[in-house]
């Protein structure tokens, strides 16, 4: 397992970093398209709440973009992760979030394999929520300048080793399964197509490793915030699937599948996502063009007060100089 992670590792050390954006963003092209077909499947979209896991209390957080529309289906209550984007909600890290990611840290921690992967994981949500950080009707806008002031290049290339593990997890998957989809067959040929994938199929004790990932999808249930439970739960139980092929298993159920294709899907997203944004040559700026009505109201507010406070000390000056008199 170190043996696989630290080949990768050299592998990657030894391109410079136009490089390795270029080597796995060409990689990445060969599946996204057909992996954004599979997801946007009703098999591979709609997720039933009661797979996701109770969520312990409501969410308390207050703002819109935490909480996520829910269907009933056949008197099953649905999700669908199409209508729920990835994205930044406002939800504070004061709120809960930073704790949990404490928690998960701390339980990694206690792991050769998962510092990697929780910091490559990390890294593509934090990808995400700079990326799509602002909707404006339907569409979303990025802040490059947030992506920009917290961007370490260690958790980048743990994100970029993340994506190739699960990447050659998604290729380990069994295709005698008579209930595979033809989208994620697909993928999978595609993946062993460019090279082997052997190296999963390692008979691996991550038995502990997985019980520390479920540990962590327990933590999530203190998250306030509901689409923050979602898509960690979605993401975590995705890399346990992946740990499970990992670790010799090639046979996952149709939930499994679910879960390491979302998985791998957002991994995707954050490979092209991460690039976009750190060619922003000026990100500050950019955020500026983007949030000018926001600097604006501000600026308007802030000129009205001051006006009213000059007004005011002028109306009080007035009135102690008639009192003077």
């Amino acid at each position: 397992m170190l043996w696989t992670l630290g080949t990768l590792l050299i592998t990657i050390a030894a391109l410079n970093p136009d490089q390795i954006d270029l080597s796995i963003s060409r990689v990445n092209n060969t599946t996204y398209r057909t992996l954004e077909k599979l997801v946007s499947k009703d098999s591979y979209s709609l997720v039933k709440t009661k797979d996701l896991g109770e969520f312990s209390s409501p969410s308390k957080c207050t703002l819109l973009s935490c909480l996520i529309k829910k269907s009933s289906i056949f008197n099953e209550e649905y999700i669908n992760l199409l209508e729920v984007k990835e994205a930044y909600t406002g939800y504070k890290t004061n709120d809960g979030s930073a704790e949990t990611w404490r928690k998960i840290w701390e339980i990694s921690g206690e792991d050769s394999l998962l510092p990697t992967l929780v910091s490559g994981l990390q890294f593509s949500i934090f990808t995400h929520l700079s990326s799509f950080h602002k909707k404006f009707f339907t569409v979303y806008f990025p802040n490059p300048a947030l992506f920009h002031k917290k961007f370490q290049d260690k958790h980048r290339l743990n994100f970029y080793l993340t994506y190739l593990l699960l990447r050659n997890c998604v290729g380990g998957i069994d295709m005698d399964c008579p209930e595979m989809d033809k989208d994620l067959l697909d993928v999978v040929q595609t993946i062993r197509a460019q090279g082997s994938t052997n190296w999963v199929r390692q008979t691996l004790d991550l038995e502990k490793t997985i019980q520390r990932v479920d540990k962590m999808i327990d933590l999530l249930k203190n998250i306030n915030c509901e689409k923050c439970q979602l898509w960690g739960t979605i993401q975590l139980k995705g890399l346990r699937a992946a740990l499970k092929v990992f670790s010799g298993s090639s046979n996952l159920d149709n939930l499994e599948r679910f879960f390491l294709a979302n998985l791998f899907m957002r991994l995707s997203v954050s490979v092209r996502e991460n690039i976009k944004l750190r060619r922003y040559k000026f990100p500050l700026l950019v955020s500026v063009s983007l949030y000018w009505m926001e600097i604006l109201s501000f600026a308007t507010s802030f000129l009205i007060i001051l006006l009213v406070s000059r007004v005011r000390n002028k109306f009080k000056s007035k009135i102690a100089l008639k009192s003077c008199m």
